[in-house]
């Protein structure tokens, strides 16, 4: 194979790290930059994100809202009980999070937005920062990340950058002291090389490869629900190629719950984790304090112990009746209309995912559970609602509403997963770190396949938007210290 071009930077991978890699390299000194990303359209799973998470920026100032990159580090390494997390990387994208979305603005001509219904759950500051075309008059309308990416790629090659898509990499070329020099590239049917002074690996998780994710989650199971673009782990694969020490852990982000994904019956997924309602699983028994699901990362934890990973979330026709004439009891943003009776009437004619009946037991055959277990447990839970007291999981009182008037509703739903975190090792500079745990000479790692950000489970209530703000983030960093590191290089 002879080179097809040389470049200072390659960067691969075009999602949310990949393009502000791209861009930041060019701030960091490099002349010569090219994006390598193996689908026909930039994105990848950024393309399902909607804000980022930041702190201490202009948009908080103007809303008085006081959120400390201090209070907000503090909190983090508490929630992770100061494990698996490098304390220096995420104090590292915290601190620069903020001077991020400027700089995001700054490049793309995007402005962002907060606003209390820009929040998962009650008790959250504003920290989620959503694009948004500011329109006359002060109003706005809400752009999806995506819009961003291709603003960050356009500025990008304005600015002389090259983006290859329909560009696989293979495989990094290294030199005999194990400094990267290169990639090897498969498009348009032929392998190429690319020589490059620092090469960022930006290529996503790994919840597209069954031998990974079984090897890291010991729950995996492909039936699990979620919105995702399947990735292979292909930079994982060539990180350790080029001797980048890969730790024993990952980590796989989660939310509270995944129902029928049908558009039509979209209210489904927000009615299992409202907290006044009642899980039971396969054998008809209730597992939890479903308030759990107020915590939209942890929420469905429980749900790995119980039969097939699955839950029930019960309903009586009062409780429907009170979601659709009240609002959702606990909103996700951004907020919609609930519709559940509608939802749950197309659901129940397949019987997929929902079901009405006028016994718990007809409830319980469609569940499969005996109709005994199901009839007790329901009556022992109106006991404690009569009481104001759960005997079983302690449930806050303001959530016990009995379960009485039929029909008598079941939704279905599982665990939801939205991406995975590592195995990758890197430093707060985004170099990656080999065996011997010092940087191997110009290669750097971002966004989803770099770990030390990320404890068992993601963000905690208090960093809702970290995986995409650490993409962004981490990408900006390592392709900053790239571009330094060949600019320092052409000038030794």
């Amino acid at each position: 194979m002879q080179p097809s071009t040389t470049a200072d930077v390659v960067v691969i991978g075009g999602g949310g790290a990949g393009p502000a890699a791209a861009l930041a390299a060019q701030d960091g000194g490099a002349h010569r930059v090219l994006l390598v990303e193996e689908r026909a359209k930039l994105g990848g799973n950024a393309v399902f994100a909607t804000g980022l998470w930041a702190c201490e920026t202009r948009q908080q100032r103007e809303a008085i809202v006081d959120v400390s990159a201090d209070e907000a580090f503090r909190t983090a390494m508490e929630w992770h009980h100061h494990e698996r997390v490098d304390p220096r990387i995420l104090r590292t994208v915290i601190n620069k999070s903020g001077d991020t979305i400027a700089w995001l603005t700054e490049k793309t001509g995007i402005d962002f937005v907060i606003s209390v219904e820009y929040k998962m759950s009650y008790g959250h500051a504003p920290t989620w920062h959503v694009p948004a075309r500011i329109e006359e008059h002060h109003g706005h309308s809400l752009l999806k990340f995506s819009q961003v990416v291709r603003s960050l790629a356009e500025t990008f090659e304005a600015a002389g950058g090259e983006i290859w898509t329909g560009a696989k990499a293979v495989a990094l070329r290294t030199g005999e002291d194990g400094a990267v020099t290169g990639v090897v590239v498969e498009r348009d049917g032929r392998e190429e090389v690319v020589e490059a002074g620092a090469v960022v690996l930006a290529t996503g998780g790994f919840h597209g490869n069954p031998e990974l994710m079984e090897k890291y989650f010991y729950f995996y199971d492909d039936t699990i629900g979620g919105f995702r673009i399947p990735m292979a782990g292909d930079g994982i694969r060539m990180a350790a190629e080029a001797g980048v020490r890969l730790e024993p852990h990952a980590t796989l982000i989660k939310e509270t719950c995944s129902s029928s994904e049908k558009p039509n019956e979209y209210s489904l997924g927000p009615a299992t984790r409202q907290p006044d309602t009642v899980w039971v699983n396969r054998l008809g028994r209730r597992f939890s304090d479903e308030s759990v699901a107020i915590h939209l990362q942890t929420g469905s934890n429980p749900l790995l112990r119980q039969p097939g990973m699955t839950g029930f979330a019960l309903y009586d026709d009062a409780m429907v009746r009170g979601v659709d004439d009240d609002g959702w009891l606990l909103p996700r943003a951004p907020l919609r209309p609930a519709h559940l009776r509608k939802h749950l009437e197309s659901a129940a004619a397949t019987g997929d995912w929902a079901v009405a009946a006028g016994t718990w037991a007809e409830v319980a055959a469609w569940i499969g559970a005996p109709a005994e277990a199901l009839e007790r447990t329901v009556a022992d839970y109106n006991e404690h609602c009569a009481r104001g007291y759960d005997a079983e999981f302690v449930k806050d009182r303001r959530y016990l509403r009995p379960l009485l008037e039929p029909p008598f509703h079941a939704i279905k739903f599982g665990p939801m997963m939205i991406d995975t975190v590592g195995p990758v090792r890197v430093d707060e500079r985004m170099h990656a770190i080999g065996e011997d745990y010092t940087p191997v000479p110009g290669l750097y790692a971002a966004g989803s396949l770099a770990s030390g950000w990320q404890g068992t489970d993601y963000c905690g209530q208090h960093l809702f938007g970290m995986a995409l703000g650490f993409a962004v983030n981490s990408g900006r960093i390592a392709g900053e210290q790239a571009g330094r590191h060949v600019a320092e290089a052409s000038r030794a």
